[in-house]
């Protein structure tokens, strides 16, 4: 079961996520994103774009900020929202996948970065995974 919360920040806007596993956490994330920058992202969409992501870094909570980072980078080129990512590697260093989106020129909220602030990714006593996500916006 995953969990998507909205954050309120002075300036920024977060998500908080909590995941049965590490991968619909990283899946939770980018739909989260998704809705941040336009609320119905996912709603009757065909998902005509497909990009490969391949990330490293040093842990879990950097991994996840980074992918974050070049979907939002990759939306902002190909004016595009990418709301699905299709895993198919998931280490505590790498992630290798494809998201997948469509092109969408409305986009209600301007991200301009990922942070690291409140980022965390822990994996709480039940064995469930949790972050926040704050969007400088």
């Amino acid at each position: 079961m995953k969990v998507i919360e909205e954050l309120g920040h002075t300036a920024d806007k977060g998500i908080h996520i909590e995941a049965d596993t590490r991968e619909e956490l990283f899946e939770a994330a980018v739909t989260g994103m998704a809705r941040m920058l336009k609320e119905d992202s996912a709603k009757g969409k065909q998902l005509d774009l497909t990009e490969k992501i391949e990330i490293s870094a040093q842990d879990l909570t950097s991994l996840l900020i980074k992918f974050l980072s070049e979907v939002l980078t990759l939306s902002d080129i190909q004016n595009a929202l990418f709301t699905e990512l299709e895993i198919d590697l998931l280490q505590d260093h790498t992630l290798k996948g494809r998201i997948r989106g469509y092109r969408e020129e409305h986009i209600e909220e301007d991200i301009k970065a990922v942070t690291y602030h409140q980022a965390d990714v822990r994996q709480t006593e039940d064995g469930r995974y949790q972050t926040n996500i704050i969007f400088d916006i």
